[in-house]
């Protein structure tokens, strides 16, 4: 789980399908404490498990790689926390990417 202010990402290992259709952040609220989803516009990360998530810079949630059922993934995502309405935005013009990866750690 990765917060920054009231939102936070939500994830988990799942070792066998069904995955979630893609990620979903949520906003803490309360009391009492509950996560309610958070709309999100576009396309974003697929379905993967055993990925990493990073809050970097305290405003973007960068997940990256994992794995989807099939094949190792080495894609990477970020989410702009202080831009509304939030939007994932591949990450395609950061230099040399690690190779795919999952069950891995990331620092921001």
């Amino acid at each position: 789980m990765a917060q920054v202010g009231g939102l936070r990402g939500r994830g988990g290992v799942r070792l066998r399908p069904p995955l979630a259709s893609r990620a979903t952040p949520c906003r803490l609220e309360g009391p009492p404490w509950r996560a309610r989803r958070v709309l999100v516009q576009g396309a974003g990360p697929s379905a993967r498990y055993a990925h990493t998530l990073s809050l970097v810079a305290n405003r973007f949630l960068v997940a990256m790689g994992g794995n989807d059922g099939k094949s190792t993934l080495g894609d990477a995502w970020a989410l702009d926390t202080s831009e509304k309405p939030y939007q994932w935005r591949k990450i395609t013009d950061a230099g040399d990417m690690p190779s795919a990866r999952c069950a891995a750690t990331q620092i921001a």
